[in-house]
């Protein structure tokens, strides 16, 4: 009976400890994940088009963007490209696009600054023949869709970073001229379905890859640094954590700094205008399931702290409603 009795307490001990490890395996935030499903989100918005590489076309992306090629455009290791050519599109036009796809508006100024930008638009666009990756041969134009936010009294600039899909470079100045000015994109207006008056963006382009229209998050005043705390045991190396500014939809920054001496996230910048609202989103996946939280607050002078709750499981689809449904 004793020797049952001591089997029966190995047993009840080692159930209890696999218990334990099965469920702290469980709550593991796993990075990988979060990377592939960021590198994932961009591959599913990819929306493919084909032209006649001779005679050249436009195409209508799904949100209005619409790309303008030339006759003979494309080139291949230097030559002309006959016959047919995929146009490979993905469109960003909203927060939501740019936290699932991890596209934050990081700007790098010529004295390699970084200070956020106000986006009229994140896009892709590729040409391939087969599994092979063009070139032009001439600028094609792009007239970005409509922005019923925008505003003729703020320029937007092209800017580049990077020509692979899952690059994930900060956005440059464009000067494809090398006339030492960046480029600016045109601005047009238009009734959209509804007779709404809106504008849209137009510019040319001798480069495929990523391509922003931007113009510098301007403010005057007093900064602030930001320093965000996140839950054990969550690091840079297994979650996200964004910025969202209050009113400015089509900005977004990406707490990219970390220290792991006192496990404080701070923005690219490190700093903040004095008194601006903002909201923090912080994202995660946990047993292959997406998890965030988020929370508001005001920056205040002489150092702004905040830290994040325990994230919760959510979909993607709710995740974009929430983060696009935002002041």
């Amino acid at each position: 009976m004793k020797r049952f009795s001591i089997l029966l307490l190995f047993s009840l001990l080692a159930f209890v400890s696999c218990k334990k490890e099965k469920d702290e395996k469980k709550t593991e935030p796993n990075g990988q994940k979060l990377k592939e499903m960021f590198e994932n989100k961009r591959s599913e918005a990819v929306q493919t088009f084909q032209i006649d590489a001779a005679a050249g076309g436009t195409i209508t992306a799904s949100q209005g963007t619409e790309i303008v090629f030339q006759p003979n455009t494309f080139l291949l290791n230097g030559n002309p490209v006959t016959g047919n050519v995929d146009i490979e599109v993905i469109e960003i036009y909203d927060r939501g696009g740019m936290v699932l796809q991890n596209k934050p508006t990081t700007g790098v100024r010529p004295n390699g600054d970084e200070e956020t930008l106000i986006s009229g638009g994140e896009l892709f666009i590729q040409a391939k023949q087969g599994n092979d990756v063009l070139s032009t041969a001439m600028p094609y134009h792009v007239n970005t869709a409509n922005d019923p936010q925008g505003s003729f009294n703020n320029p937007m600039q092209v800017f580049k970073a990077g020509d692979q899909i899952n690059d994930d470079d900060k956005w440059e100045e464009a000067d494809e001229d090398q006339d030492a000015h960046p480029d600016f994109a045109e601005v047009g207006e238009r009734q959209n379905g509804t007779g709404q008056w809106v504008i849209y963006y137009s510019f040319d382009t001798s480069s495929f890859g990523w391509t922003n229209l931007d113009r510098w998050y301007s403010y005057n005043g007093p900064l602030t640094t930001l320093n965000v705390s996140v839950p054990e045991p969550y690091d840079n190396t297994n979650c996200e954590l964004f910025v969202l500014y209050d009113g400015e939809p089509k900005a977004l920054a990406r707490l990219d700094r970390y220290d792991a001496a006192t496990g404080m996230f701070t923005e690219h910048f490190g700093k903040l205008p004095v008194g601006i609202d903002i909201h923090i989103l912080m994202t995660s996946i946990i047993d292959d399931v997406l998890h965030y939280s988020i929370i508001g607050l005001t920056s205040v002078a002489n150092g702004t702290t905040a830290t994040m709750p325990e994230p919760q499981p959510t979909t993607e689809a709710d995740l974009i409603d929430v983060i696009n449904a935002l002041p």
